[in-house]
């Protein structure tokens, strides 16, 4: 059976996020043992030359996927890119693949939350389409999170400042000295003050728990992440921060050249959501939890 694409909106036109799961080969009954979210903005080039091993890992792994491309407003050949590698996929096997696509750009945050509120996985998983963190590592989240379950942790984050990161290729020192003052601001303003390292692009979650935290989620640019981190905190979630494998890839996305440029969405964080206590948690879960069931 052929995957599946989606498109919403036209160019130049306002485009609602689609928010209800689109029905994948396996039928509205299917629930995978992982949904992975790879966010896109004109990324044909280097999904191009990635989605090919990308493909085969998940094919060889003992569970099953859906891999969801968001397209993000692309205006390049980045939906054609997808078809053409998801072309090849037996969806009769543990992968299922399709790609949505909506206009115009609406930014980082807006594309994972689009992804995680059409998942459908037992856990979720998103990363950067550049692939700075092998994707092998989300195999180690995965079984991190499902060793520390007992424990209560809900969520595994990779970090490149703890121990067992390994960083091959770094940022250039001026992005090393943004990111610290970031880290500054953040911390002031959020009080995300236990983890070291919000905006590596691999987390991992229960499924609940992310379609959970996501619905409530308002920031569509790149400070979505330490939005995640914050609800979660406020809900009294437990975050797993796990040293990763990361090389900065020279064409990155996320600039953080002018920190400063941060500040409304952080304070909007803080604003938005300070009033969340671990005791709206339950509610919150238990309206996600038919998900995964």
């Amino acid at each position: 059976m052929s995957p599946r694409f989606e498109r919403t909106g036209a160019m130049g036109a306002p485009a609602d996020v689609p928010v209800s799961p689109p029905v994948s080969a396996g039928g509205l009954d299917y629930v995978p043992h992982l949904s992975l979210i790879i966010p896109a903005y004109n990324e044909a080039e280097r999904l191009g030359s990635r989605l090919a091993s990308l493909i085969s890992y998940l094919e060889s792994r003992p569970y099953t996927t859906e891999l969801l491309v968001i397209s993000d407003g692309s205006t390049d050949a980045t939906r054609l890119v997808v078809e053409s590698a998801f072309a090849g996929i037996d969806h009769e096997g543990p992968l299922r693949a399709w790609c949505i696509e909506y206009f115009p750009n609406g930014g980082k945050g807006r594309a994972v939350r689009t992804g995680v509120m059409a998942s459908r996985g037992m856990h979720v998983a998103f990363t950067d389409a550049d692939l700075s963190t092998p994707i092998e590592e989300v195999d180690r989240a995965l079984s991190v999170l499902t060793t520390l379950d007992g424990a209560g942790t809900r969520i595994v984050i990779g970090s490149r400042a703890v121990a067992g990161a390994r960083v091959g290729q770094r940022q250039p020192m001026f992005r090393q000295l943004s990111a610290r003052l970031f880290n500054i601001l953040r911390d002031g303003i959020t009080g995300v003050h236990t983890l070291r390292d919000t905006q590596c692009g691999l987390k991992v979650f229960d499924g609940v728990v992310a379609r959970a935290i996501f619905t409530q989620q308002v920031i569509d640019g790149f400070m979505f992440d330490v939005e995640t981190v914050y609800i979660a905190q406020r809900l009294g979630l437990v975050i797993y921060e796990l040293g990763v494998t990361w090389d900065d890839v020279p064409d990155s996305r996320v600039k953080l050249s002018s920190a400063l440029r941060l500040l409304p969405d952080l304070f909007r964080i803080r604003r938005t959501h300070w009033r969340l206590r671990p005791a709206d948690a339950p509610a919150l879960l238990r309206a996600f939890a038919t998900v995964a069931q």
